[in-house]
């Protein structure tokens, strides 16, 4: 931090620049704070009073730009709904307003008013003016707030004028070479691009392009929830899945049966791995896009969630070096994720390790990802039984799903090896009854089941507009709380789309397997009775989690209650 350099003596008694003066009878910093910046400024002349007091925290963007208005007399406006001319969006590229994150909003015909951050980079109102033939009008924002309407603004506009490019070209029907012709051309590469770009910068993790009798709905999965995007004429659809089929590597001539592909898209920024499911339906392709970001930083041990009760215990569990840890729970809780948190923290051992993924969903530097292809016959089992041959240290199975998998899995584990795999059911301790039914020996499963870890995804509260949640006595018993406990929820704001959720939480039960456990494993044991033998020795269950996590505002009832019935 800067604020190290200081010392008291170093506190000069002199007046500040206008900007501070502002800031400060604005009630936004301090006297002190006032002089510790210029303090700073001046053993850090290449940098702006402004950029110091953000480094330090000591105001916010919104504030800093606030005060910059006032100083030079320019207007400023937060608003993140606001709706552009689309003539005023038509006077300066797509590719541009990105570049230098400004934003044109209306024009009268002489003069063009653009939302920009920084008012003092004369040389960009300058090309601004030369590039539209207008006198410009700036208006302050903050950079974040331009940056996503710019986003969302021209992917809009830009998909409206690459529509009206199409005219009546793709009216049904249409010869198998035209279409292939129109897949290539320009409006349809950018229009499928524009898509697949608008999903990522919004945090999708699938894009849905679902054909209905007259239009084509754009939906987006965000934060586990369907959003649905915008409609497209129904004549576009040919063009965009003849474009998705050739970059996914399908055959664009085929309607009748299934398809799946697989490509990846880089960005300045990203690197997003797109498995594509293509499906025939009543009105036309049917198209789902998942998007992994290969580049994203994974997430620790730390960072997952868990209590830190829980990511002690498992950190211990990864220590141990040989045995096996079961992560459970439905498709879609984050099982993938723990996983690869506890592979993040095991490959600073020096060890080797390999995985069986299917798909490979983040790359890992210094692992041996394997991906399974069970079209010709690489399955689970038989790529597992060919890398015991290439000297594993530790072993991730993507899911255990059948009994020669979860067999050689344990095998392996009693050979010294650690393994990590996921299983489909409902808490931790079920993880247990599942081996048995799968036909391992319980001996098998008492000699080297070390944890079992289940999970689920829940949708945070926006903590923008956090407001208390009352509970009735109905809903108390329900969820087994006092009707006077104290829960929040959002309600809805700008941040948050009115949705009142911003983001996602897994909720853990972690289930060590100690003596006692270990005692009750034999043919014939229920899940429940196993499930009560923890609850004795300090396992939390997933809905004791989930009314901590409430406790605290990070959800509200409604995802308590999702657990308590999943």
């Amino acid at each position: 931090m800067l604020d190290s350099f200081l010392s008291q003596n170093d506190i000069p008694q002199h007046k500040s620049d206008p900007l501070c003066e502002i800031l400060m009878n604005n009630g936004d910093i301090s006297a002190l704070q006032l002089e510790k910046t210029l303090v700073l400024q001046k053993k850090h002349p290449n940098m702006r009073v402004g950029e110091i007091l953000l480094q330090l925290k000591i105001i916010t963007e919104k504030t800093l730009v606030s005060a910059l208005g006032q100083q030079l007399g320019l207007r400023c406006l937060f608003d993140e709904n606001i709706k552009p001319q689309v003539q005023a969006l038509n006077l300066i590229p797509a590719a541009y307003a990105i570049e230098h994150n400004v934003l044109p909003i209306k024009t009268d015909g002489h003069t063009l008013e653009v939302l920009i951050s920084n008012p003092r980079d004369d040389e960009l109102i300058h090309m601004l003016n030369f590039l539209t033939g207008k006198i410009i009008d700036p208006i302050l924002s903050t950079h974040q707030i331009i940056h996503k309407i710019v986003l969302e603004t021209y992917a809009i506009h830009d998909d409206d004028v690459l529509i009206e490019k199409f005219g009546s070209s793709l009216q049904e029907p249409i010869s198998k070479d035209a279409i292939l012709r129109i897949a290539e051309e320009k409006p349809t590469v950018q229009l499928v691009n524009n898509m697949i770009l608008h999903a990522i910068n919004k945090g999708a993790s699938d894009i849905h392009i679902r054909p209905q009798e007259q239009t084509v709905e754009l939906i987006f999965r965000i934060d586990g929830q369907l959003e649905l995007q915008r409609n497209f004429p129904k004549s576009v659809l040919s063009a965009i899945a003849s474009r998705i089929k050739v970059i996914g590597g399908m055959d664009i001539t085929e309607h009748r049966i299934p398809q799946d592909g697989r490509i990846r898209m880089k960005t300045a920024t990203v690197t997003i791995d797109m498995r594509i499911s293509i499906m025939p339906s009543l009105y036309g392709d049917s198209i789902v896009i998942r998007l992994l970001d290969s580049t994203e930083r994974l997430m620790t041990i730390e960072s997952l969630g868990a209590s830190s009760k829980d990511a002690e215990n498992f950190i211990k569990c990864l220590d141990k070096g040989s045995g096996l840890i079961l992560v459970t729970g439905p498709t879609g809780s984050g099982k993938s994720t723990t996983l690869y948190a506890g592979l993040q923290y095991i490959r600073d051992k020096n060890i080797n390790i390999i995985t069986l993924e299917n798909p490979v969903e983040y790359r890992l530097r210094g692992v041996t990802q394997v991906q399974i292809n069970e079209d010709v016959g690489y399955t689970f089992s038989r790529a597992l039984r060919n890398i015991l041959r290439h000297d594993p240290d530790a072993i991730m199975i993507g899911e255990m799903r059948d009994e020669e998998t979860a067999k050689i899995a344990i095998e392996s584990s009693l050979t010294g090896h650690l393994v990590l795999s996921t299983l489909h059911t409902n808490d931790a301790a079920s993880a247990v009854t599942r081996l048995l039914e799968m036909g391992v020996h319980d001996y098998l499963i008492r000699s080297t089941l070390i944890a079992s870890i289940s999970q689920r995804l829940v949708r945070k509260n926006c903590q923008d507009c956090l407001v208390p949640e009352p509970i009735n006595d109905k809903i108390a018993a329900e969820i087994n709380v006092i009707p006077a406990a104290t829960f929040q929820r959002g309600q809805g704001c700008k941040k948050c789309s009115q949705s009142g959720y911003k983001g996602r939480i897994a909720v853990y039960e972690f289930m060590l397997v100690n003596n006692y456990i270990k005692d009750m494993i034999e043919e014939g044991v229920s899940s429940d009775a196993i499930k009560e033998e923890a609850i004795k020795h300090g396992m939390r269950t997933l809905h004791k989690q989930a009314i901590d996590l409430a406790a605290k505002g990070l959800i509200n009832i409604d995802q308590i209650r999702l657990i308590i019935n999943s």
